[in-house]
């Protein structure tokens, strides 16, 4: 072709070839459906475009429509390519000829603003050759740059389309220049599938690209992977293709390499913030991606065996998975932080930022969470992660985990672990159940776990509640330690966190595990209970709840036991007190025998006495841990009291055999038992000390039955527990606190703390008012004053008292203006003898748990 030729061939022509394709794909499959407005191309399946005889045939039938109706809709594609490429090419030619014919006007123009029109003709026609010449060597050059884009490129991508198909650079090149088919019909249906099947292998792509060491990867080439898994960050089939390409190992080495591009130094990088974030979101849609791609979505065939579903990874990909995560790796070069390289990291540590997100099934929790906690017990501990990388190496400024910059640095990889556990608390379980072993614990040495020394018996070391244990669970719980997982810095260097972890604030990895125990302990799930029971089981008879250090036998060892060792770290104690919390019904229940238990709704957990006293006194030791017991434990007194009353519809008490009388002294003993060794555990913290200090220690005896008063109030507008429920009452009783905020105490809820503070320094006088409050509330008391009742015939609320009432409510029971001289002898006949029952039923716990914890008597606080 000359310059300033068109290319003969006709786009109207070419849009004609074009639709005939079409419709010869039309032809193939029956598409009265794609008239559905509500058709979306990017999630309909083959089935629903085919016609209704297609859909029966035969499945390589359908395949083979399928791919013929593809083929012509691609035709159809790259034909109107084409198209567009010769009617760009042909419109710019036209622009070009309008141009050469301006030429002479231009040359003109061009001689008169220079001034030449002096010059003598033969000059003057010299330089308006020059000019016309230049002019249109120009116009030719352009014309030839339109034509080598248009027309040669064009026609080269052009056949690449027909010989390769619908290839990622072929897709992005037709929907750069607008002739990608999109929308409802037949074609948008089928860019949408030659998007999904090209997508994998342009991850694969710049996956391989990003995993290579010696390349240090641009923004662009980050923000190009990211958009590209972004946009198929729910399709199944892209990651099911890209993770099998990638496979298992080449996922965790992609990881790895994005962690060490950047150091962990926010002020020497002012591209910092962006690039941190940018591989943080890939961290988190690959962890996502691994989720969908590995989830069970097929059934179970009548012959017991399982048939995956479409695009599902097998079970042998998680095989793998398990292999490289036990591998070491050594990362690093050129084109990261360490261009030596040498850096010695395990698979599963590359494996665990994956897991902070992501819906991960229980399967893969089973084979792969299994695997990770097994491999490190087999290692001896937790101590081999980080003892190359961590604070003390000489890899400084080094994040695996980016998806929370600033948080853990990722080397303990059983942080990611237990957050996927606790997002699905059933896999979790199945993890803990994963193993079992029959029999009672041993000691670190191997020996079996029975009293060794004079008084371990007070230990209650004893065989586990149903003859098994759960070795999983009991390293997690009492042999574990959970590392700091800080990034290694010069200050870290210099200045490592403590030996001793007990009281380092920052482990995240630890909060998750207690936050999951809490949500696997919730299940209403038999093993969820047997969980339940083998964490007091084993938190009570390990070395540290006798006041050893980890790893100690006592009786054994020349160490000598220290009460103020902790059984479980202070990390651990909320989510202790909230799993204590949410079995109170079986807490209190265990306080008994069992055939004097009282309560309706336990869950049936085998709980030893001995071993709660512990525990209850340990929760103790924290503030909030204390509060979050107490309330739990007020708010089932206040129910129980009012349950076995009979209220609302309480019959007078008759002091002289009344069975309810019975039942309130036995409900008095649990409490008290709770309580006191709550109080118990609180009295030897520091938080306590501090608490007493503030406090005054005359209150008056009317404040705590006002007090109460209160609190029975806010639990009765709870949530009434009924046999059966209850699996989380710790946020049942939550209310009860939240309730307290109406009280005239208070007028805030963080000023509800108050009343709670109340039952903290002062539970035996707690317990009588509460005893109290309950008889009066109930309506069970018999020939209540005038002055206290309201016009249904039901007590009036203490809230609602004045001054009279108080006194009123003081003659009631006894204590008139002339003290020993009772206004009521048979309301005293009830209320006497109840409360002193609370009171030496609190007294007895209190004592009962101090001599659990070998602490000398002492008052109560």
């Amino acid at each position: 072709m000359s310059p300033f030729e068109k290319h003969p061939a006709s786009p109207n022509l070419l849009e004609v070839r074009e639709r005939r394709f079409m419709e010869l794909a039309e032809e193939v499959v029956d598409t009265q459906l794609l008239t559905d407005s509500a058709f979306k191309p990017a999630t309909a399946s083959w089935d629903g475009i085919a016609s209704e005889e297609l859909r029966a045939a035969p499945k390589p039938v359908m395949t083979q429509a399928y791919d013929v109706a593809s083929d012509l809709a691609w035709a159809a594609t790259a034909t109107r390519v084409w198209a567009d490429q010769v009617r760009t090419f042909n419109d710019r030619v036209a622009e070009l000829q309008r141009q050469r014919d301006d030429v002479p006007a231009e040359v003109e123009r061009f001689v008169e603003s220079n001034s030449l029109l002096g010059l003598p003709v033969r000059d003057l026609d010299g330089v308006r050759e020059h000019k016309r010449d230049e002019l249109i060597r120009e116009l030719c050059d352009k014309w030839a740059d339109a034509h080598n884009e248009h027309i040669e490129e064009g026609s080269r991508r052009v056949t690449s389309m027909f010989q390769h198909g619908p290839t990622w650079e072929h897709l992005e090149f037709a929907r750069h220049t607008g002739t990608l088919p999109g929308g409802i019909g037949l074609a948008g249906f089928f860019t949408a599938g030659w998007e999904s099947a090209a997508a994998p292998t342009e991850a694969l792509r710049l996956a391989g690209l990003l995993s290579d060491p010696a390349h240090q990867p641009t923004e662009a080439e980050l923000a190009e992977f990211h958009d590209l898994l972004e946009r198929f960050a729910d399709d199944e089939a892209f990651w099911y293709h890209f993770l099998s390409g990638l496979s298992p190992e080449g996922l965790l080495l992609l990881n790895g390499n994005l962690a060490i591009q950047t150091p962990d130094q926010p002020g020497n990088n002012p591209d910092w913030d962006a690039r941190s974030e940018l591989v943080g979101d890939i961290q988190r849609l690959l962890g996502e991606g691994l989720a969908t791609a590995t989830a069970q979505r097929g059934v179970e065939t009548p012959y017991g065996t399982y048939q995956p579903g479409d695009h599902e990874l097998p079970a042998s990909f998680l095989v793998e998975l398990t292999r490289a995560g036990q591998q070491q790796y050594q990362l690093g070069g050129p084109g990261t932080t360490f261009p030596n390289g040498g850096v010695p990291v395990y698979g599963y540590q590359l494996l665990a930022p994956l897991l902070n997100n992501g819906d991960f099934d229980d399967r893969f929790l089973v084979i792969v969470g299994g695997d990770m906690i097994d491999f490190e017990m087999a290692q001896g501990g937790s101590d081999f992660w980080a003892e190359d990388i961590g604070v003390g190496s000489n890899f400084f400024h080094m994040r695996l985990d980016w998806t929370k910059p600033g948080g853990a640095a990722g080397f303990d990889p059983m942080g990611g672990l237990m957050a996927a556990m606790e997002r699905n608390p059933e896999g979790a379980l199945a993890v803990l159940h994963g193993v079992r072993e029959l029999g009672g614990a041993t000691w670190a040495d191997g020996t079996p776990k029975v009293p060794q020394a004079e008084g371990d018996t007070d230990y209650g070391i004893s065989p586990p509640p149903r003859g098994f244990r759960l070795p999983r669970l009991d390293y997690l719980l009492t042999d574990r330690e959970w590392p700091a997982d800080l990034v290694n810095t010069g200050e870290l260097y210099n200045n490592p966190p403590p030996e001793n972890l007990d009281n380092y604030p920052y482990r995240p990895a630890l909060t998750r595990f207690g936050d999951m125990l809490v949500e696997v302990t919730r299940l209403d799930d038999e093993r969820a209970v047997e969980v339940m029971e083998l964490i007091v089981y084993e938190l009570a008879t390990d070395e540290r709840a006798m006041g050893y250090p980890n790893g100690a036998v006592p009786g054994a060892s020349a160490t000598v036991a220290d009460v103020d060792y902790n059984i479980v770290p202070p990390t651990l104690r909320e989510p202790l007190a909230t799993m204590l919390a949410d079995y109170i019904v079986d807490v209190n229940r265990s306080m008994l025998p069992a055939d004097l238990a009282m309560g309706p709704g336990d869950r049936g957990a085998q709980l030893d006495k001995t071993h709660l006293l512990r525990l209850l006194a340990e929760v103790g030791k924290d503030e909030q841990s204390h509060e979050i017991v107490t309330v739990a434990q007020v708010t089932y007194t206040a129910q129980s009291y009012l349950d076995y009353l009979g209220y609302p519809d309480a019959a007078p008490l008759n002091p002289d055999g009344d069975r309810r009388l019975d039942a309130l002294e036995l409900i008095a003993e649990q409490s008290g038992a709770v309580m006191g060794a709550v109080d118990a555990g609180a009295s030897h913290s520091h938080w306590h000390e501090a608490w007493q200090r503030e406090q005054s220690s005359n209150a008056q005896e009317n404040e705590y039955f006002d007090i109460a008063g209160h609190i029975l109030g806010a639990a009765t507008d709870s949530v009434r527990l009924v046999p059966g429920a209850g699996y989380a009452f710790s946020e049942i009783s939550s209310s009860t606190l939240e309730g307290l905020a109406d009280g005239k105490f208070v007028d805030n809820r963080a000023q509800s703390h108050y009343l709670m503070t109340q039952v903290m320094g002062h539970g035996e006088e707690q317990a009588v008012a509460m005893m109290e409050a309950a008889l009066y509330q109930s309506g069970a008391l018999p020939d209540l004053p005038d002055q206290l009742m309201r016009q249904d015939g039901t007590p009036k609320p203490v809230s609602e008292w004045g001054p009279d009432d108080q006194a009123a409510w003081e003659r009631y029971k006894g204590y008139g203006d002339t003290p020993g001289r009772p206004q009521n002898t048979e309301a005293a006949a009830v209320i006497g003898p109840a409360t002193s029952t609370a009171a030496q039923s609190y007294a007895n716990g209190f004592e009962a748990a101090r001599a659990v914890l070998r602490l000398p008597p002492r008052s109560e606080p």
